[in-house]
C-alpha cells in the first residue's frame, strides 16, 4: 500500500531517492555523522506521538490561481477544493482573484493564492510537486495534460530509478516530476 502519492520534491529525483533511503534507514550513530553532535532519542519524531506542524506547498500565481486549481482538481480523482475566499472590491487585489484557496491532490493539502503583488519572479523547477502515479495509463494522461501548453523537461522514459519518469513544467509554470516507480 503506498501511504505517499505526491512528495514536495526539491532538487532533482536522487534527492527524493536519498530522502525515501534516510527515511527507512536506521538512524544514525556518532560513527556515521563524524562531524555533528551526538544523536539523542528524543531527538527523533516518535510514530506514536505525531508532530502538530504539517508542511503544505504554497503555489502563488498571478491571476491564474483559480484555472491552475481547476486544472489540477480535473486530473486527480480524488482531489477536492478545501476553501476559496477571493478579494473583494476595497482589497488589495484584483476583485474575484483568488486571495486565498485550499484544496487536496492524491491526498496532499496544497494552497495557493493569486499575489496581490508584482514581483519579478515565478515558478522555479528546482521546486516541484512529485506524483507516485499508479499505472502507466494515468502517468501519461498526467504528463500529456501538465505538459499541454508547458515545458517537458524529461520527456517519459526508463531513467533507471523506476519503471518510467517525466518531468514537465505546467502552463502556469508549476513543475511536476510524473513517477511510475518500480513494481515491489
Amino acid at each position: 500500500m503506498k501511504t505517499l502519492h505526491i512528495l514536495v520534491c526539491v532538487g532533482m529525483v536522487v534527492i527524493a531517492g536519498y530522502v525515501l533511503a534516510q527515511t527507512t534507514a536506521a538512524p544514525p550513530t556518532d560513527s556515521d555523522t563524524p562531524n555533528s553532535a551526538p544523536t539523542a532519542p528524543n531527538d527523533q519524531v516518535s510514530a506514536m506521538q505525531p508532530s502538530k506542524t504539517r508542511v503544505t506547498p504554497f503555489l502563488m500565481f498571478e491571476g491564474q490561481a483559480e484555472e491552475a486549481m481547476k486544472l489540477y482538481l480535473s486530473l486527480f480523482p480524488d482531489a477536492a477544493i478545501e476553501s476559496v475566499e477571493k478579494y473583494g472590491p476595497d482589497e488589495m487585489g484584483k476583485p474575484g482573484t483568488v486571495k486565498l484557496a485550499s484544496f487536496t491532490l492524491a491526498g496532499q493539502r496544497v494552497m495557493c493564492i493569486d499575489s496581490p503583488a508584482d514581483h519579478d519572479f515565478t515558478f522555479t523547477p528546482s521546486m516541484s510537486l512529485f506524483v507516485d502515479c499508479e499505472d502507466e495509463p494515468q502517468l501519461e494522461k498526467l504528463f500529456a495534460e501538465l505538459s499541454k501548453e508547458g515545458k517537458v523537461m524529461m520527456p517519459l522514459g526508463d531513467y533507471g530509478f523506476s519503471q518510467k519518469f517525466g518531468w514537465v513544467s505546467d502552463r502556469f509554470g508549476v513543475s511536476w516530476q510524473l513517477n511510475l516507480p518500480k513494481s515491489e
